[in-house]
């Protein structure tokens, strides 16, 4: 997966997302931007820094813009990975789809974000990194809720949790994380995303899978929603971890047992 520049991008050239890439994967063709798809490293911190919301991720690329994917990759046929675009320059072409559009007008950025009724999570399949299953305090440094901007990109949520925005998107998928949608369809989380997220990220570490995890999260992030039996659902789920621990150290008996036995015969 990778993320895409499209046609708010043209005759544009803002810029920002380059600075902002720290990967150096976005080159400057004459007349749009391009991300290298083999050099993106899907960290999305390209996306909220755009001014006039031309950078998607691959599946959030609206039906309209879904060529500008293959715009995208196409247009490093020739060019491979260079492994850089500060070295590259302009590089004196642009994909034939771009070069085939008439001049864009160059608008000045709306800063008041729209949104659209929330829908849906995209269906997205990937499967978490393990390091997004293990519990991490807040990172050093890491502002409280009171500190945050009203309103998180993925990328700038991301940021805050060490958390891939891979793992947002399957959090979001699977019930646990509510993303609003601007209208160019870009997620935005509110600053209390950032306390979900690590909290599931707890819950993931104490062994607790996604459909587990779902029917707790309201009682846990909101204690006027906290119950028996919410408290007894989490006591079952340890009783059963220590089953399996026993069970495990049942397993490792047997095994120092047979290793015993032969252990004079070896050698």
């Amino acid at each position: 997966m990778t993320y895409v520049i499209a046609l708010p991008c043209v005759d544009v050239k803002d810029r920002a997302c380059v600075d902002e890439c720290p990967v150096d994967c976005i080159y400057e063709g004459n007349r749009m931007l391009y991300i290298q798809p083999d050099e993106c490293v899907d960290c999305g911190a390209c996306e909220p820094v755009c001014p006039v919301e031309a950078i998607f991720y691959e599946d959030d690329t609206p039906d309209q813009w879904a060529d500008y994917y293959n715009a995208n990759v196409d247009f490093f046929d020739d060019l491979g990975a260079p492994g850089g675009a500060a070295k590259m320059g302009v590089i004196d072409k642009d994909h034939p789809l771009i070069e085939a559009l008439p001049t864009q007008p160059n608008p000045s950025p709306d800063t008041h974000v729209r949104f659209r009724a929330n829908g849906p999570a995209a269906p997205y399949t990937a499967v978490m990194s393990i390091s997004d299953t293990h519990v991490r305090a807040r990172p050093s440094g890491h502002p409280g809720r009171a500190d945050l901007p009203g309103l998180l990109s993925i990328g700038g949520l991301a940021k805050l949790t060490r958390v891939s925005p891979r793992s947002l998107r399957y959090y979001e998928e699977q019930g646990l994380l509510v993303a609003r949608r601007t209208e160019a369809g870009h997620r935005r989380y509110e600053s209390e995303a950032v306390d979900r997220v690590l909290l599931v990220q707890r819950l993931f570490a104490a062994g607790l899978s996604s459909a587990d995890i779902r029917p707790v999260l309201p009682g846990m992030i909101d204690d006027a929603h906290c119950t028996e039996d919410l408290v007894t659902e989490l006591r079952e789920h340890r009783d059963r971890l220590q089953q399996e621990v026993e069970r495990q150290l049942d397993t490792i008996d047997i095994l120092d047992e047979v290793i015993e036995e032969h252990s004079a015969h070896a050698g």
